[in-house]
């Protein structure tokens, strides 16, 4: 009984001298309480350095802006500009070029064309003043609103170097005839009928009226397809006159 009792005995104090191992992480702790303690100091090691980074990047940027802010400080305050007039620096009217769109272009103006009663007009005879180039046709109703205004910018304008031209599209003179009567037309109007080679030159013309801008050097300056307003015509002629 003694030996069995002692034997017993040895086994339980062995049993209970042995060390537990843990793994956790692929890392082996002898016990759990070392294994808390071991993991805490591991956790508190990355923390640690995680903050520490971040001091060191923080002193990092405030370096750089008061870099940059002491270069700012050295520059000049009171910058220097020329005032040279900026019609010297080119070789055209600055003001006439502000008063034509972007894509302004040379007009086809190396055209001869007959009016309704038969005589020549010779567009390039024109240049040196401003031409205002409608077409339009017998047909068109937004035609018929706007030719009273040209009308009237004819009378209005004539002295002041304005030109105001129609070109019917596609009527006989014997049409026009009546319909430059009935509106008192009292500017060239020029027959467009069989004269493509005129048209595709401002085309392509997809409908009517359009009506062209033209200024005295030549420059088609402003296009309006469709029905434009009377002030918009008024502007336009403000701006080129």
């Amino acid at each position: 009984m003694k030996k069995a009792g002692r034997f017993r005995m040895v086994i339980e104090f062995e049993s209970r001298s042995k060390v537990r191992q843990w793994q956790v992480f692929g890392m082996t702790f002898p016990s759990l309480r070392l294994f808390n303690a071991t993991f805490s100091s591991y956790i508190r090691g990355i923390v640690d350095a995680i903050w520490s980074g971040l001091i060191m990047m923080r002193r990092w940027i405030l370096a750089v802006v008061a870099a940059v802010a002491l270069g700012f400080l050295t520059l000049p305050v009171t910058p220097t500009f020329s005032l040279e007039p900026v019609s010297s620096l080119f070789d055209y009217d600055v003001s006439a070029a502000a008063a034509c769109d972007a894509d302004a272009k040379p007009a086809p103006l190396d055209y001869t064309l007959r009016d309704v009663t038969g005589e020549e007009v010779d567009l390039i005879s024109h240049k040196g003043k401003v031409i205002l180039l409608n077409f339009w046709a017998t047909w068109c109703g937004p035609c018929k609103i706007e030719i009273p205004w040209f009308v009237e910018f004819q009378e209005t304008y004539r002295d002041k170097g304005l030109v105001v031209l129609g070109l019917s599209v596609d009527d006989t003179p014997e049409q026009m005839r009546p319909f430059i009567a009935e509106y008192q037309v009292n500017y060239p109007m020029l027959v467009g009928l069989g004269r493509e080679d005129f048209q595709e030159a401002y085309g392509p013309i997809w409908g009517l009226p359009i009506t062209f801008m033209i200024d005295r050097e030549g420059t088609l300056c402003r296009k309006h397809i469709g029905i434009a307003t009377k002030e918009e015509f008024e502007k336009d002629l403000a701006d080129l006159l």
